[in-house]
């Protein structure tokens, strides 16, 4: 049966008489009657005696029952389509870098549950060239990175202003200052993540520390900031922090600024139009609603 014939038996079956079911639809009787014969026609059933009055007979209930089962299936579905072709439904895969945590992140997905509750948030932890493979395969639908993927299929929007810093172990020398002179540092111990976790981030770093006269010796590679952090601890190492970083207190670390130029290793949010389900421009919609122009 067409979904005209279904509303049509429907709708005569609540109101048992032709002309106001007619009236109701927009169309004539004779219409109406016409599509009500055609199921009859096709189950064999009598759904309606029309005389003395109209009336539903036992098998045109349950037919009737069965085609508000289907209408009210069928609207469902049409709902949540159109919710799912808006935005309203539907899930986003965010991949970021952990510190992009202190920023105000946190926040920003808040406020986005807050407005879409039916869309799903799946978050995944990860370093720059990782991420960068899952938004190109297709696994991951946003990024936030400390590097702009900008060319022809990526777009990007900063997402956080942040800053290189020095990370000391408590107790040492040059924490006695702010800013720390470049000099009091030379050929110190230091750990760095590896080059192959986010490239161009790691080049701009070197490129930094040896313009300002650092030489800076890598005694070994950390895959996390958490690892960094226990390194200086433990008096093994320096390390480069960020303003952002400087948000988490750790005993025995403390954060100083060098005197040398503000290194820009802001976080950036990246994603590819063309890949973007609704809900996901969703999420690029809402989260470049609240960066600054």
């Amino acid at each position: 049966m067409k979904i005209r014939e279904l509303k049509a038996l429907v709708t005569v079956a609540e109101e048992l008489h032709f002309g106001r079911a007619a009236d109701r639809l927009g169309m004539a009787q004779p219409q109406l009657s016409e599509l009500i014969r055609r199921p009859e026609a096709d189950t064999r059933v009598t759904i309606f005696t029309r005389r003395p009055h109209v009336r539903l007979t036992p098998g045109g209930a349950a037919l009737v029952d069965t085609a508000r089962e289907v209408l009210g299936t069928l609207e469902a579905g049409t709902e949540r389509a159109r919710a799912i072709a808006a935005g309203r439904i539907g899930r986003v895969t965010l991949g970021f870098s952990p510190v992009a945590m202190c920023s105000d992140l946190p926040h920003v997905l808040r406020s986005f549950a807050e407005t879409y509750p039916d869309v799903e948030l799946d978050l995944c932890e990860g370093t720059t060239a990782p991420l960068r493979r899952r938004l190109d395969q297709g696994s991951v639908d946003v990024i936030i990175t400390r590097e702009a993927e900008q060319d022809e299929t990526t777009e990007s929007v900063r997402f956080a202003l942040d800053h290189i810093n020095i990370i000391l172990p408590a107790g040492h020398p040059a924490t006695t200052t702010d800013p720390v002179a470049p000099e009091c540092l030379r050929e110190e111990a230091f750990t760095l993540f590896p080059r192959s976790a986010a490239p161009d981030y790691h080049d701009r770093i070197m490129r930094w520390a040896n313009n300002a006269g650092l030489s800076p010796i890598f005694t070994r590679a950390t895959d996390s900031w958490m690892a960094s952090l226990g390194l200086v601890g433990g008096r093994l190492a320096l390390a480069f922090g960020t303003d952002l970083l400087s948000r988490i207190t750790v005993p025995g670390i403390v954060y100083r600024n060098l005197a040398a130029d503000p290194l820009d290793v802001s976080f950036w949010m990246s994603w590819q139009p063309e890949r973007l389900s609704p809900a996901a421009s969703r999420f690029v919609d809402h989260v470049r609603a609240t960066r600054p122009a």
